[in-house]
């Protein structure tokens, strides 16, 4: 029996999934964010907050997400990855929508103040001598948003 593929799928097919063999989504703060006035980059303070530093509690918004959200995660691959193999999606336009998945995840994470991921952060401590008025915590305010630029900053990149 001879197989006749008209529609050249098995050509299409092995090169969309050669294609996937270096490709992959990075989430996160990239290089690309817009650092802060005092000219801290994004990178340090959310690093800051991630693993803690002397003054500033952990608040790990980046690990705690994926390590919560593993399962949905997982999910969302495994259902997006069956679009390349049925070939009615690219892999770039498949790891575009993992790579949004997860980073609003993880905004949501920031906005929740943790509670996303299923944690309580611990709150700043600060001295209010030492703190000028302006930068006091307000009553309602939520942990890691100050200006919104950490939130804002966690994106990703598709490379194929």
């Amino acid at each position: 029996m001879k197989i006749i593929d008209k529609n050249n799928l098995w050509n299409r097919l092995r090169k969309t999934l050669f294609k996937t063999h270096n490709s992959y989504v990075s989430v996160g703060v990239h290089s690309t964010a817009e650092p802060y006035e005092s000219g801290k980059s994004v990178a340090e303070v959310a690093h800051a907050h991630e693993y803690g530093t002397e003054i500033i509690p952990q608040r790990s918004f980046f690990r705690s997400t994926l390590k919560a959200k593993e399962s949905e995660i997982k999910t969302r691959i495994d259902t997006e990855y069956k679009k390349i193999i049925s070939l009615k999606k690219s892999i770039e336009k498949v790891l575009s929508t993992i790579g949004l998945f997860v980073s609003n995840q993880i905004k949501h994470t920031i906005t929740t103040s943790g509670a996303n991921a299923n944690i309580e952060w611990e709150p700043l401590k600060f001295i209010k001598e030492e703190w000028p008025k302006s930068r006091w915590p307000k009553p309602r305010s939520k942990q890691l948003i100050d200006s919104g630029r950490l939130r804002k900053s966690i994106s990703y990149e598709v490379h194929v």
